[in-house]
């Protein structure tokens, strides 16, 4: 019943369909479901001139008060400070950058998940400026931030005994004479210096010193969603998520998950040997491979060097977007990977 009419005129007082359903454990995992696909796929949904990095600060805060969670907001000069590479992306935008952080604690003996999301409101690519096409849907650049959200809706709605932790660095990726440049080296939270070789590969920059940031604390498994690559897309299409996991076990299980629930994704490589790409002739990383060649793989690797190694790391590079309507899938905002991965953590640490 998915539709987005927030800003139809005629859609004004016509009433929705309900439908009853019994009361039943497997009913409310399936309304859960329905409950997330709803957060997730209206914020996508909505444009860049009403959600930018200030409307999804408030949003974030009615969020953490319905689930009873704790948040915490960096900006300013703090935000500079530690988390040098969120500023540098955002900093050019009128609508400020800021990381939001929120939390939900169970206890001192339940599961740790640390999810963390893309959160770029709009991507105009930077000084390394997108063409007319692809920049028309960029307000789903923050896709993966509404996944992590939608994620965890479905597991506090579930009442699973986990404590929760939530990173979003959120920024828009604008053009001024304060924007970041090629040729820039920028040293993270982290001390590694990066060379910027393109501005339009950002998201990986501000999921950096996220990643930096939380492996300050403990977690038992470490996962980002995010709209990051194109190079995925071309590998995988708009319908199947690729991801990455430092655990086959779970990978396996998460593979399986996605099939049962209808949320098709495809395991792609750590390939080692690719970490040359990330290679600069100044500093310690480049952040865009000039070669373009496995850059979904090059991407992840990138980020991976900020986990300190993590025994539990997943990445999911999402489209999130629907090009086209199909019964149940609507033209616009699509929540992808948050279903296989909820029920991978419900089977493999909850059954």
């Amino acid at each position: 019943f998915y539709s987005f009419k927030e800003y139809h005129k005629r859609s004004k007082g016509l009433k929705k369909p309900t439908l009853n359903l019994p009361n039943s454990k497997k009913i409310n995992k399936i309304l859960y479901f329905a409950e997330s696909e709803y957060v997730v796929r209206d914020l996508i949904n909505l444009p860049a001139n009403i959600l930018n990095p200030d409307y999804f600060e408030k949003y974030v805060k009615k969020f953490s008060n319905l689930h009873n969670m704790k948040l915490k907001i960096v900006c300013g000069k703090s935000l500079k400070k530690d988390f040098p590479l969120i500023h540098e992306v955002g900093k050019a935008s009128s609508n400020k950058p800021r990381l939001l952080e929120l939390k939900f604690k169970r206890s001192n003996s339940s599961l740790n998940l640390t999810l963390i999301g893309k959160g770029v409101c709009f991507d105009t690519g930077g000084l390394n400026l997108k063409s007319s096409s692809g920049m028309l849907n960029m307000k789903k650049d923050m896709s993966g931030a509404a996944s992590v959200l939608g994620l965890a809706h479905y597991l506090i709605r579930l009442n699973l005994n986990l404590n929760l932790r939530i990173l979003i660095p959120c920024v828009e990726n604008s053009l001024s004479e304060k924007s970041f440049r090629p040729g820039d080296i920028l040293i993270s939270r982290s001390g590694m210096g990066i060379e910027v070789k393109n501005t339009d590969a950002e998201g990986r920059l501000i999921l950096a010193d996220a990643l930096t940031y939380s492996t300050e604390k403990k977690s038992d498994i470490l996962v980002t969603f995010a709209s990051l690559t194109g190079a995925a897309r071309v590998a995988m299409g708009p319908d199947i998520t690729p991801f990455f996991s430092t655990c086959d076990d779970f990978a396996d299980l998460l593979k399986k998950s996605g099939d049962k629930v209808f949320d098709p994704v495809w395991r792609l490589p750590f390939y080692k040997d690719y970490n040359k790409e990330l290679s600069s002739e100044f500093t310690d990383l480049n952040n865009a491979p000039l070669s373009g060649m496995a850059g979904a793989i090059t991407a992840a690797l990138f980020l991976k060097k900020f986990t300190k190694s993590h025994n539990m790391f997943l990445h999911f590079d999402i489209f999130g977007w629907n090009t086209k309507s199909k019964p149940g899938k609507t033209y616009g905002g699509l929540m992808q990977g948050v279903r296989s991965l909820g029920a991978a953590i419900e089977e493999k640490f909850f059954n």
